[in-house]
């Protein structure tokens, strides 16, 4: 059964797993590679069970291990086309690193994940709202500035 395990929250960095020792995805990857990868292991996860790095927004607590840890693992990024712009210009991501510019939903490690749109201070933010395996949904939103019709709907059920 998958699960939500909140690895790091707040000013200092943010980091999400969603999904089983198996398999799962990243939603922001806010502090070093070697802190992710260490909460990680004590969850019980081999960091190679990433299978996919969501990406909220540009904000340093949410991107600060991306690049080095996104490359030591060769996991692909997904984020918003504006936010993926600006990982790219402020080198979160180097061009070989492989990223894409999610704009609807996708799946990744057997979980169906769609962006929608929220409130804060960066050129383009969002949340996730994940489908997993087994029929249960959840969504991840941070730094909401408010909590729009859309948030909202996406945050039901």
């Amino acid at each position: 059964m998958a699960r939500i395990y909140p690895l790091f929250s707040g000013s200092s960095g943010n980091a999400e797993f969603i999904g089983t020792p198996a398999g799962g995805i990243l939603i922001d990857c806010g502090v070093s590679a070697r802190r992710i990868t260490l909460a990680l292991e004590r969850c019980g996860i081999p960091a190679a069970a990433v299978q996919g790095i969501f990406v909220t927004h540009d904000h340093v607590d949410h991107v600060a291990g991306l690049r080095v840890f996104a490359k030591k693992y060769q996991i692909p990024v997904y984020a918003q086309p504006v936010t993926r712009q600006c990982l790219y210009d402020a080198k979160y991501l180097e061009p070989e690193q492989i990223s894409y510019a999610l704009e609807s939903t996708v799946e990744c490690g057997g979980i169906r994940v769609t962006p929608f749109a929220t409130s804060h201070d960066t050129a383009q933010s969002c949340g996730y709202r994940m489908e997993l395996p087994d029929g249960r949904s959840c969504a991840v939103c941070t730094d909401l500035g408010y909590v729009s019709d859309t948030v909202a709907a996406a945050l039901k059920g």
